[in-house]
């Protein structure tokens, strides 16, 4: 169904976002909102899930203020509209989406933009050797991957933020499973090692081949990660 006139959003044209060269920071916070609405929408999340568009423009006004509010330069709400675009690029415009039941494509694109939310502006060494609190909670390892992950759950924890509420405990546990994982890819540290991965999987299995056939998790993960990262 098209969204109703209560919906928040406007439906852009999808070519609009299926353009790799689309620069987001020249458009508006209006616009922002309304491209990952139209991609969540255009994917069959809204739909598939049964997700309320004013429960989405809540949840985007909370994620954006903790991407903001350290004035971060770079790992902003904006970037996150970025990496979340980019993608939804893959899926429309490669073989990639083969890879993507329903559940993997929601936390590809949920993990793309909640990957670096409430971001101090620091790195993890950083952090690391200033004994910040969240390198206590989380012991040094991937100390901001870790922080934006649990962030992100945390707001889903809140009724009225809580996009995915319609999605049973079973499948919510291999989404969260799969949403973690791809954030914590994120951290640079572990960069070599997943492109060595990723490297040796495609020259054993050939590039369409290489992860189309395969029903491992850690081989979707591997993928999806990779599109993350």
């Amino acid at each position: 169904d098209e969204p109703t006139t209560e919906n928040p959003f406007e439906i852009i044209d999808d070519e609009k976002l299926n353009n790799y060269e689309i620069d987001f920071l020249e458009k508006e916070p209006e616009f922002l909102y309304n491209a990952i609405f139209t991609m969540l929408y255009a994917s069959g999340i809204v739909t598939q899930y049964n997700i309320s568009a004013n429960t989405i423009h809540s949840f985007l006004n909370e994620t954006q203020k903790l991407y903001n509010r350290s004035q971060n330069s770079y790992h902003n709400f904006t970037h996150a509209v970025t990496v979340m675009n980019t993608c939804y690029y893959f899926l429309k415009k490669t073989p990639a989406n083969e890879m993507f039941e329903d559940i993997g494509m929601a936390a590809l694109l949920f993990a793309a933009l909640m990957h670096d939310v409430d971001h101090r502006g620091n790195n993890n060494d950083y952090e690391v050797k200033a004994y910040t609190d969240l390198a206590l909670v989380y012991n040094n390892k991937s100390v901001l991957e870790n922080h934006h992950a649990a962030t992100a759950f945390k707001l889903l924890k809140k009724h009225e933020l809580n996009i995915f509420a319609s999605v049973d405990s079973e499948e919510f546990n291999i989404f969260r499973t799969i949403v973690i994982e791809l954030i914590l890819m994120t951290d640079p540290k572990h960069h070599f090692t997943h492109l060595t991965n990723l490297k040796t999987r495609i020259e054993k299995h050939g590039n369409r081949g290489c992860f189309k056939q395969s029903k491992s998790m850690d081989d979707f993960l591997l993928f999806a990660g990779s599109l993350v990262h």
